[in-house]
């Protein structure tokens, strides 16, 4: 059974959407923590921890996104 066309593109619009809102909120925070942050050694692990969680968020995004289009 193969899908509709339109679920297609709404996949790639609304995975290109969340690709957008993640780098617009990571540059926004990076530029945060960077400009305000006081404790340079808790700001690191704070972006380690931020950037390793989105790695996984967005691994799973990229994979469902597949999963659709494919």
């Amino acid at each position: 059974m193969e899908q509709e066309p339109i679920l297609k593109i709404i996949a790639i619009v609304v995975f290109l959407l969340l690709l957008i809102f993640f780098t617009i909120i990571s540059i926004i925070l990076n530029y945060h923590w960077s400009r305000y942050g006081i404790d340079k050694k808790r700001i690191k692990k704070v972006k380690i921890i931020y950037f390793g969680i989105s790695f996984i968020f967005l691994t799973i995004i990229i994979f469902a996104f597949l999963k659709i289009i494919l």
